[in-house]
Protein backbone atom coordinates (compact mmCIF):
# COMPACT_ATOMS: atom_id res chain seq x y z
CA UNK A 1 0.00 0.00 0.00
CA UNK A 2 2.99 2.14 0.64
CA UNK A 3 4.42 2.08 -2.98
CA UNK A 4 0.71 3.08 -4.38
CA UNK A 5 -0.96 6.28 -4.72
CA UNK A 6 -4.66 5.99 -4.39
CA UNK A 7 -6.96 7.19 -7.47
CA UNK A 8 -9.33 9.68 -5.41
CA UNK A 9 -11.91 8.27 -7.81
CA UNK A 10 -11.97 4.68 -6.59
CA UNK A 11 -11.01 5.16 -2.65
CA UNK A 12 -13.56 3.12 -1.29
CA UNK A 13 -14.10 0.98 -4.23
CA UNK A 14 -11.12 -1.00 -4.72
CA UNK A 15 -9.96 -2.88 -1.54
CA UNK A 16 -6.31 -3.08 -0.51
CA UNK A 17 -4.11 -3.79 2.82
CA UNK A 18 -0.66 -3.96 3.45
CA UNK A 19 0.41 -6.86 1.68
CA UNK A 20 -1.60 -9.11 -0.98
CA UNK A 21 -3.05 -11.64 1.61
CA UNK A 22 -5.30 -9.08 3.17
CA UNK A 23 -7.06 -8.43 -0.26
CA UNK A 24 -10.65 -9.63 0.20
CA UNK A 25 -11.75 -12.06 -2.38
CA UNK A 26 -15.42 -12.39 -3.11
CA UNK A 27 -17.66 -14.83 -2.25
CA UNK A 28 -18.30 -17.63 -4.64
CA UNK A 29 -22.44 -17.52 -5.59
CA UNK A 30 -24.54 -20.19 -3.88
CA UNK A 31 -26.00 -22.20 -6.25
CA UNK A 32 -29.63 -22.29 -6.26
CA UNK A 33 -31.23 -25.39 -4.38
CA UNK A 34 -32.93 -28.13 -6.90
CA UNK A 35 -36.35 -28.67 -7.20
CA UNK A 36 -37.55 -32.07 -5.53
CA UNK A 37 -37.50 -34.79 -7.55
CA UNK A 38 -40.96 -35.57 -9.38
CA UNK A 39 -42.05 -39.54 -9.34
CA UNK A 40 -43.72 -40.04 -12.78
CA UNK A 41 -45.30 -42.99 -12.93
CA UNK A 42 -44.71 -46.33 -15.41
CA UNK A 43 -46.44 -46.19 -18.41
CA UNK A 44 -49.16 -48.78 -18.29
CA UNK A 45 -48.14 -52.07 -20.35
CA UNK A 46 -49.08 -52.08 -23.96
CA UNK A 47 -52.07 -55.12 -23.80
CA UNK A 48 -50.71 -57.61 -26.44
CA UNK A 49 -52.31 -57.43 -30.17
CA UNK A 50 -54.78 -59.75 -31.30
CA UNK A 51 -52.75 -62.02 -33.52
CA UNK A 52 -54.54 -62.82 -37.09
CA UNK A 53 -55.23 -66.64 -38.06
CA UNK A 54 -55.87 -67.94 -41.36
CA UNK A 55 -59.53 -69.03 -42.42
CA UNK A 56 -59.32 -72.30 -44.23
CA UNK A 57 -61.49 -73.87 -46.25
CA UNK A 58 -65.76 -73.51 -44.57
CA UNK A 59 -69.12 -74.54 -46.52
CA UNK A 60 -72.26 -72.34 -46.34
CA UNK A 61 -75.53 -74.33 -45.95
CA UNK A 62 -78.32 -71.90 -46.34
CA UNK A 63 -82.20 -71.75 -46.28
CA UNK A 64 -84.97 -68.60 -46.33
CA UNK A 65 -84.78 -68.99 -42.20
CA UNK A 66 -81.16 -70.20 -41.16
CA UNK A 67 -77.46 -69.63 -42.77
CA UNK A 68 -75.03 -71.98 -40.90
CA UNK A 69 -71.41 -71.55 -42.19
CA UNK A 70 -68.84 -74.07 -40.79
CA UNK A 71 -64.92 -74.11 -41.67
CA UNK A 72 -61.49 -74.03 -39.96
CA UNK A 73 -58.91 -71.23 -39.14
CA UNK A 74 -55.39 -72.17 -39.23
CA UNK A 75 -52.96 -70.79 -35.93
CA UNK A 76 -49.65 -70.92 -38.25
CA UNK A 77 -47.66 -69.44 -35.28
CA UNK A 78 -45.57 -71.02 -32.95
CA UNK A 79 -47.74 -69.79 -29.92
CA UNK A 80 -51.43 -70.94 -28.35
CA UNK A 81 -53.77 -68.87 -28.88
CA UNK A 82 -56.93 -68.47 -26.84
CA UNK A 83 -59.98 -66.51 -26.92
CA UNK A 84 -60.53 -66.91 -30.53
CA UNK A 85 -63.03 -64.67 -32.40
CA UNK A 86 -64.42 -65.80 -35.63
CA UNK A 87 -66.62 -63.95 -37.02
CA UNK A 88 -68.67 -64.04 -40.23
CA UNK A 89 -70.27 -61.05 -42.47
CA UNK A 90 -73.66 -61.76 -44.64
CA UNK A 91 -72.20 -59.30 -47.82
CA UNK A 92 -74.43 -57.27 -50.41
CA UNK A 93 -74.07 -57.29 -53.99
CA UNK A 94 -72.11 -54.28 -52.94
CA UNK A 95 -69.97 -54.96 -50.74
CA UNK A 96 -72.27 -54.03 -47.29
CA UNK A 97 -72.99 -55.69 -44.26
CA UNK A 98 -76.01 -56.89 -44.33
CA UNK A 99 -75.43 -59.07 -40.93
CA UNK A 100 -72.88 -60.02 -38.62
CA UNK A 101 -72.55 -63.64 -36.79
CA UNK A 102 -69.45 -64.67 -34.29
CA UNK A 103 -71.13 -66.80 -31.56
CA UNK A 104 -68.94 -70.10 -32.34
CA UNK A 105 -71.10 -73.45 -31.61
CA UNK A 106 -67.77 -75.83 -31.69
CA UNK A 107 -67.53 -74.36 -28.17
CA UNK A 108 -64.19 -74.51 -28.36
CA UNK A 109 -61.80 -71.32 -27.16
CA UNK A 110 -57.95 -72.21 -28.46
CA UNK A 111 -55.87 -72.60 -31.44
CA UNK A 112 -52.97 -74.81 -30.72
CA UNK A 113 -49.70 -73.79 -32.79
CA UNK A 114 -49.42 -74.99 -35.59
CA UNK A 115 -53.11 -76.51 -35.61
CA UNK A 116 -56.86 -76.14 -36.31
CA UNK A 117 -59.66 -74.31 -35.08
CA UNK A 118 -63.09 -74.93 -35.93
CA UNK A 119 -66.52 -72.74 -35.96
CA UNK A 120 -69.80 -73.17 -36.91
CA UNK A 121 -71.69 -70.07 -37.36
CA UNK A 122 -75.34 -69.35 -38.14
CA UNK A 123 -77.30 -66.85 -38.93
CA UNK A 124 -81.23 -66.65 -38.18
CA UNK A 125 -83.82 -64.78 -40.35
CA UNK A 126 -80.50 -63.70 -43.04
CA UNK A 127 -81.26 -60.94 -44.79
CA UNK A 128 -82.72 -61.35 -48.16
CA UNK A 129 -80.24 -59.37 -50.11
CA UNK A 130 -76.88 -61.14 -49.37
CA UNK A 131 -75.12 -62.77 -51.52
CA UNK A 132 -71.30 -63.55 -50.20
CA UNK A 133 -70.26 -64.27 -46.93
CA UNK A 134 -66.29 -63.08 -45.10
CA UNK A 135 -64.98 -64.76 -42.20
CA UNK A 136 -62.33 -63.26 -40.44
CA UNK A 137 -60.76 -64.87 -36.73
CA UNK A 138 -57.99 -63.64 -34.16
CA UNK A 139 -57.31 -64.67 -30.66
CA UNK A 140 -54.51 -63.80 -27.80
CA UNK A 141 -51.19 -65.59 -26.85
CA UNK A 142 -52.12 -67.85 -23.68
CA UNK A 143 -50.80 -65.98 -20.44
CA UNK A 144 -49.74 -67.31 -17.05
CA UNK A 145 -52.69 -67.60 -14.56
CA UNK A 146 -52.72 -65.84 -10.97
CA UNK A 147 -55.03 -68.67 -10.27
CA UNK A 148 -53.99 -72.04 -12.28
CA UNK A 149 -56.39 -72.47 -14.26
CA UNK A 150 -55.48 -72.23 -17.88
CA UNK A 151 -56.06 -73.90 -21.15
CA UNK A 152 -55.09 -77.53 -21.24
CA UNK A 153 -54.86 -79.49 -24.31
CA UNK A 154 -53.25 -82.52 -23.61
CA UNK A 155 -55.82 -84.33 -24.23
CA UNK A 156 -55.80 -87.15 -27.39
CA UNK A 157 -58.25 -88.94 -29.52
CA UNK A 158 -58.35 -92.68 -29.23
CA UNK A 159 -60.26 -95.44 -31.47
CA UNK A 160 -62.56 -93.31 -33.12
CA UNK A 161 -65.03 -94.60 -35.30
CA UNK A 162 -67.66 -92.90 -38.37
CA UNK A 163 -71.14 -93.88 -38.54
CA UNK A 164 -73.99 -93.18 -40.07
CA UNK A 165 -76.95 -92.40 -37.53
CA UNK A 166 -79.84 -95.12 -37.74
CA UNK A 167 -82.42 -92.63 -38.78
CA UNK A 168 -80.41 -91.35 -41.91
CA UNK A 169 -80.14 -87.57 -41.08
CA UNK A 170 -76.27 -86.91 -40.90
CA UNK A 171 -73.27 -89.11 -39.21
CA UNK A 172 -71.89 -90.08 -35.76
CA UNK A 173 -68.13 -89.99 -34.71
CA UNK A 174 -67.63 -91.82 -31.25
CA UNK A 175 -64.22 -93.01 -29.14
CA UNK A 176 -62.24 -92.01 -26.57
CA UNK A 177 -60.49 -89.08 -25.02
CA UNK A 178 -57.13 -89.51 -23.22
CA UNK A 179 -54.90 -87.25 -20.61
CA UNK A 180 -51.89 -87.50 -21.80
CA UNK A 181 -50.41 -84.91 -19.67
CA UNK A 182 -49.61 -84.62 -16.07
CA UNK A 183 -52.94 -82.09 -14.39
CA UNK A 184 -56.40 -83.17 -14.14
CA UNK A 185 -58.68 -81.80 -17.02
CA UNK A 186 -62.20 -80.46 -16.67
CA UNK A 187 -64.63 -78.98 -18.80
CA UNK A 188 -63.51 -80.90 -21.78
CA UNK A 189 -65.09 -80.56 -24.95
CA UNK A 190 -64.81 -82.36 -28.03
CA UNK A 191 -64.85 -81.22 -31.57
CA UNK A 192 -64.81 -83.09 -35.20
CA UNK A 193 -64.04 -81.11 -38.08
CA UNK A 194 -65.62 -83.48 -41.39
CA UNK A 195 -63.95 -82.79 -44.69
CA UNK A 196 -64.75 -84.20 -48.19
CA UNK A 197 -62.72 -85.69 -50.57
CA UNK A 198 -60.91 -82.70 -51.53
CA UNK A 199 -60.33 -81.62 -48.42
CA UNK A 200 -62.99 -79.12 -47.97
CA UNK A 201 -64.15 -78.56 -44.52
CA UNK A 202 -68.27 -79.90 -44.75
CA UNK A 203 -69.32 -80.14 -41.34
CA UNK A 204 -68.50 -79.28 -38.03
CA UNK A 205 -69.65 -80.41 -34.30
CA UNK A 206 -68.86 -80.49 -30.67
CA UNK A 207 -70.07 -82.35 -27.59
CA UNK A 208 -68.98 -82.16 -24.13
CA UNK A 209 -67.67 -85.44 -21.73
CA UNK A 210 -69.63 -85.34 -18.28
CA UNK A 211 -66.41 -86.49 -16.27
CA UNK A 212 -66.09 -84.20 -14.32
CA UNK A 213 -62.67 -84.12 -13.40
CA UNK A 214 -60.75 -86.36 -16.13
CA UNK A 215 -57.20 -87.76 -14.32
CA UNK A 216 -53.94 -87.77 -16.01
CA UNK A 217 -53.80 -91.25 -17.95
CA UNK A 218 -57.50 -91.56 -17.84
CA UNK A 219 -59.98 -91.60 -20.47
CA UNK A 220 -63.46 -91.13 -21.39
CA UNK A 221 -66.07 -91.75 -24.06
CA UNK A 222 -67.33 -89.39 -26.81
CA UNK A 223 -70.00 -89.02 -29.39
CA UNK A 224 -70.28 -86.22 -31.43
CA UNK A 225 -72.82 -86.23 -33.98
CA UNK A 226 -72.60 -84.68 -37.52
CA UNK A 227 -76.12 -83.32 -39.08
CA UNK A 228 -74.70 -80.76 -41.79
CA UNK A 229 -72.78 -82.84 -44.50
CA UNK A 230 -74.67 -84.20 -47.75
CA UNK A 231 -72.43 -86.87 -48.01
CA UNK A 232 -70.57 -89.50 -45.72
CA UNK A 233 -67.57 -87.48 -45.12
CA UNK A 234 -64.30 -88.56 -46.81
CA UNK A 235 -61.76 -88.13 -43.35
CA UNK A 236 -62.34 -86.25 -40.39
CA UNK A 237 -59.85 -85.15 -37.46
CA UNK A 238 -60.79 -84.81 -33.51
CA UNK A 239 -60.18 -82.54 -31.00
CA UNK A 240 -60.37 -82.06 -27.19
CA UNK A 241 -59.61 -79.38 -25.11
CA UNK A 242 -60.08 -78.16 -21.13
CA UNK A 243 -59.10 -76.15 -18.21
CA UNK A 244 -56.53 -77.74 -16.07
CA UNK A 245 -56.97 -78.63 -12.75
CA UNK A 246 -54.82 -79.18 -9.58
CA UNK A 247 -51.69 -81.26 -10.42
CA UNK A 248 -51.25 -84.81 -9.70
CA UNK A 249 -48.51 -86.56 -8.97
CA UNK A 250 -47.62 -89.77 -10.43
CA UNK A 251 -50.58 -89.73 -13.09
CA UNK A 252 -52.85 -92.91 -13.61
CA UNK A 253 -56.26 -93.65 -13.23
Amino acid sequence: ARLLTIDPAVVGAVPFGADDSAVATPAAPTAPPLPPAVSVPAPPPTPPQPVLLTIGSYTTYASSSVVFVVGEALNTGTRDLEDVNVSASLLTADGGIADRASTNLADVSVAPAHGRFPFMLWFANPHPDWQHIAVEASGSPVSSRVDGVSPYLQLQPRNTGLQGQADGRGYTVAGTIVNSGGQVAEGIAVAVIAYDAAGKVVDVASAGIDVGALAPGASASFTVHLTQARARPARYCVLAQGVSGSTLEGGGG
